[in-house]
């Protein structure tokens, strides 16, 4: 008998190790990432650790035993073993949910950026639109798990202060608080953000908004079937969901000659989701040309395309962080609306840093009204061009004063560095030898200081 026992406990130690996974470069779905491997040899520590870590990773049957333990703890415990979901009641899953908050000096601040973003575009003749989408654990707090006392009373204040400051907002939270008995999140697949149902609801939300001021701007009117989703996003945990998918025809193409704007967008900003796409459609000649800054509830699963559709032209940019350098996309596109696309659960430090919206000094608009016209000379005007897509102008000027660059009927807004002022824009948005005005503010004695000249790309 013990003979037996010693073979079955050498057949259980030997089999995994015979079954190691030893393929490079090995991607786990389970794990959703690349399992580790044996790096260079640099010393005989990192080289214990690294192997450590590698028979951890590759063990034969490890995501055969993983696949039941999931399955096992989500199916027969309700117990979520990944990190980034909990159960709730009534069979619903929730993310993890985080402590309260606040309505605290970081949520005043992004508030006050938004309503300094909404001030921006007004000064420019550019509309402005919020669209606030709330977590499912701020629809259902009744089917959150038992013992949280979940509060998110600092939604209510923000929003209503934004409203307050007359910040057009496609409110996503109120909205779907009326239609919750409505299926716009899923039970169990993708609970971090809506599903197509609630993409659909949303943002023919913010549409209906739009419509108001762009009369041309419809809402969809899209067939909503169904599909059975067997795993949840980036794990082994079985589902089979019945869950709502939207039939869409997409009516933009992909605008064509954008692949250094592409990469030079990339190169400079942390988060660089970036598309952007002409109307191929007669229909949508007469529609707005739309900027939005968007996160993962219109980055994720084609949902831009439900606004997209309504546009002569869309740009789509990350959200994070860039849309606190928003007169720098407004130079570059020139856009007739500006969205801003904002989940509940990314308004944190370092998606939009505090630091940084603490300093911001957006430029007004230029009003060629206010001021009289005075010729002069400015020192050390030169043009250059940067990575043979940008082009910038550089002149010396004081930092008290606003500077502008007036192409015909567009003017760029100019930005102050290092005591000189330049401009970043698309060279594409001004032809070679084009006659040009560069005006600076003088607010003092009222007047705006001018030179006229032409750019000429060697």
């Amino acid at each position: 008998m013990k003979k037996v026992f010693l073979s079955v406990v050498i057949i259980i130690i030997l089999v995994p190790l015979f079954l190691m996974n030893t393929k490079e470069d090995y991607y786990s779905e389970v794990d959703n990432r690349n399992l580790a491997q044996i790096n260079e040899i640099n010393n005989f520590d990192s080289f214990v650790d690294d192997l450590y870590e590698y028979t951890d990773d590759r063990i034969g049957l490890r995501e055969q035993m993983l696949f039941l333990y999931h399955n096992f703890n989500f199916h027969v415990l309700n117990y979520s073993s990944h990190p980034d979901y909990e159960f709730g009641k009534n069979g619903e899953l929730f993310p993890s949910i985080a402590d309260n908050q606040d309505y605290d000096e970081y949520k005043q601040t992004f508030t006050q950026t938004i309503i300094k973003l909404n001030e921006y575009c007004k000064s420019h003749g550019i509309a402005f639109y919020v669209m606030f989408n709330p977590n499912k654990i701020s629809i259902y707090k009744e089917n959150i798990p038992s013992g949280i006392n979940y509060n998110n009373e600092w939604v209510s204040m923000m929003l209503n202060e934004l409203k307050s400051n007359e910040v057009k907002v496609a409110d996503n939270y109120n909205y779907f608080l009326s239609i919750k008995n409505e299926n716009i999140y899923n039970s169990l697949d993708d609970v971090t953000h809506w599903n197509d149902y609630g993409a659909l609801k949303g943002c023919n939300n913010l549409l209906s908004l739009i419509k108001e001021d762009f009369p041309n701007v419809e809402t969809n009117n899209l067939e909503i079937s169904t599909m059975i989703k067997k795993y949840i996003d980036n794990t082994n945990i079985i589902i089979n969901e019945e869950i709502p998918t939207i039939k869409m025809e997409p009516n933009m193409i992909e605008s064509p000659d954008r692949t250094k704007e592409r990469e030079a967008l990339s190169t400079d900003y942390t988060f660089a989701n970036y598309v952007h796409k002409i109307t191929n459609s007669s229909d949508n000649s007469s529609k707005p040309k739309v900027l939005a800054f968007e996160g993962s509830y219109l980055f994720g699963r084609d949902h831009q395309a439900l606004i997209s559709n309504q546009c002569r032209e869309f740009i789509g940019v990350h959200n994070y962080r860039n849309i606190l350098n928003l007169p720098y996309y407004v130079n570059i596109f020139k856009p007739e609306i500006v969205i801003f696309d904002i989940a509940e659960f990314v308004i944190a430090d370092y998606f939009f840093p505090l630091e940084t919206m603490l300093n911001i000094d957006y430029p007004d608009g230029l009003n060629v009204h206010d001021y009289q016209y005075v010729k002069t000379e400015m020192a050390n005007l030169n043009t250059n061009i940067f990575n043979d897509v940008y082009l910038e102008l550089f002149f010396n000027c004081s930092n008290d004063k606003q500077a502008y660059l007036i192409v015909e009927d567009t003017y760029y807004d100019l930005t102050n560095k290092e005591d000189c002022y330049y401009l970043y824009t698309l060279k594409a948005n001004i032809d070679n030898n084009t006659n040009c005005r560069l005006v600076v503010v003088d607010e003092v004695n009222e007047q705006f200081l001018y030179q006229d000249f032409m750019i000429t790309y060697n």
